[in-house]
């Protein structure tokens, strides 16, 4: 496969992962909070909504690996377990930067833009 091909496929998972987003987040989170449900639950049972997230996320990884040992899946194609997965990857990281984020007030997406931006032209020496 090559390189151009390749970022053809990630343009359309991204695109496919936004929609899937918008279309099962509604059942689940709440205009306010996306990440209502993990939180919730976790109260309910009296766990972290990390931990929450994990045991979500657990099963796409296992019919994923059930995929790469060979078994052929039942309920889903396997590229719908990945968009699966890469979602709960994203909502890890919107965990993740509420936890982290120093005033909880300033999780504005054009902030939080600005300071990824940054940190990635630090690390990769990316500018435009």
């Amino acid at each position: 496969m090559t390189n151009k091909t390749m970022l053809k496929i990630l343009d359309l998972m991204v695109t496919e992962e936004k929609s899937e987003y918008i279309r099962k987040g509604a059942d689940y989170a709440v205009e306010s909070d996306c990440l209502n449900n993990f939180k919730q639950t976790g109260q309910e049972l009296g766990i972290t909504p990390l931990q929450v997230w994990f045991i979500f996320f657990k099963k796409h990884v296992d019919a994923i690996a059930s995929y790469c040992g060979g078994k052929k899946l039942q309920t889903e194609d396997i590229r719908s377990r990945i968009k699966d997965g890469r979602v709960y990857l994203a909502l890890l990281r919107g965990i993740v930067e509420e936890e982290t984020s120093e005033e909880r007030d300033s999780l504005d997406p054009d902030v939080l833009t600005r300071r990824w931006e940054k940190q990635l032209e630090e690390e990769v020496g990316i500018d435009d």
